[in-house]
């Protein structure tokens, strides 16, 4: 087929507008940049069904060891079945590129929304922050950290585009964050990760704090250019969310759990189990002991010298994740039969505006006995 002329005003980075990768799979547009890829609107060409096509970078591609970790996070992830985590159909090497297929979902991403509405309301940002605890527990339950946790990595997905009211969370990249932790940012990344130690379970409980702080303030925990911020967050004190935003009415309970979750120290921060428990007001029951991880990143990071440029390196390293981070509590993932925010109609994209996240019923995976879903709290609009 020959190449389509790319829209003017959303250039297309790596040339593929109008291509079809191994004959199954069409390029339509681009949907969003990253430092790892370009995604793509594609089409499952047979099934005329829309998808996501993430296609890794020249600079990226020519790393051999990194494309084959970020397959392998891929394969990882899918394993899971978990209803919380995007993860990919199908990973084709076509013409020296490595594509990643994976379902187009109506809806946008956090970093977006935020764009859109702003900073959060208390009500609002522990709605979303109770479902991540729940993608979190699936991962980590799974052997699996996430390491790359950030406002473009959550997908707020639109159940059903005739119900704009009707949303669910989603996390996105989980296999490239994995084994990739370039993908993370350092405005999110634990004191360790950036010491150059592997992602944890309690990595993933700083990373989603950073994330809260910006979700009730508007601003991040530290500002600064990126090598000023790596060292604060590896030595200054986090500072108090209620003090970066008086008028925000967050609850001193939730101020107190932030500053906790933000420890320097990972074993001086709480458990995603009472994470999530101070969030919705449950008690947090014993974790049940994690499966051994699997291979995860290891950062490597040069001294920090004032606003000095960072190196940043990744190798493979073997790490024990926490056994305190899951809970009977959490929410049970939507239910497999309700993927009605997949989209089947190329043309069909949609966007989140005020919707709001619904209790769901459902089971996680036949694979170990489901949680019991926690106490029903109130659903607000985002």
């Amino acid at each position: 087929m020959h190449p389509l002329p790319a829209p003017p005003d959303y250039p297309d980075p790596l040339g593929l507008f109008g291509h079809t990768l191994d004959g199954r799979y069409l390029v339509r547009s681009v949907l969003a940049e990253g430092d790892t890829g370009v995604v793509y609107h594609g089409e499952v060409v047979a099934l005329r069904q829309a998808c996501a096509i993430k296609v890794l970078r020249p600079e990226v591609q020519h790393n051999t060891a990194r494309v084959r970790a970020i397959v392998q996070g891929c394969q990882r992830v899918a394993r899971l079945r978990s209803e919380w985590i995007v993860a990919a159909d199908d990973i084709l090497a076509v013409d020296g590129r490595t594509a990643i297929i994976t379902p187009m979902l109506a809806g946008e991403d956090l970093a977006a929304h935020l764009r859109r509405v702003g900073r959060l309301s208390w009500p609002h940002a522990r709605e979303l922050l109770v479902q991540i605890c729940s993608a979190l527990y699936e991962l980590h339950a799974g052997g699996l950290c996430f390491g790359g946790l950030k406002p473009r990595n959550i997908f707020l997905a639109l159940l059903a585009p005739a119900a704009p009211s009707s949303v669910t969370l989603r996390l996105l990249d989980v296999g490239v964050s994995q084994h990739d932790a370039r993908n993370a940012s350092v405005a999110f990344m634990s004191p360790e990760q950036l010491a150059g130690s592997p992602a944890t379970a309690r990595s993933d409980v700083y990373n989603l704090a950073a994330l809260a702080f910006e979700l009730l303030s508007g601003q991040p925990v530290f500002v600064g250019v990126p090598a000023q911020v790596a060292a604060m967050h590896r030595h200054k004190p986090a500072r108090s969310v209620r003090a970066a935003a008086p008028d925000a009415e967050i609850p001193a309970e939730i101020d107190a759990l932030l500053l906790a979750a933000l420890a320097k120290d990972p074993h001086a921060r709480p458990v995603l189990a009472a994470f999530h428990a101070a969030l919705t007001g449950t008690a947090a029951a014993p974790a049940p002991t994690l499966p051994p991880s699997v291979e995860t990143p290891t950062l490597t990071s040069a001294a920090l010298q004032g606003t000095a440029s960072r190196v940043l390196s990744i190798q493979t390293a073997s790490s024990q994740h926490d056994t305190e981070s899951t809970t009977q509590f959490f929410r049970a993932p939507p239910a497999r039969a309700a993927r009605s925010g997949v989209l089947d109609d190329p043309d069909q994209i949609t966007s989140v505006h005020r919707a709001h996240a619904p209790q769901r019923p459902g089971a996680s995976p036949a694979r170990r006995p489901p949680p019991p879903p926690p106490p029903r709290t109130p659903s607000t609009p985002f």
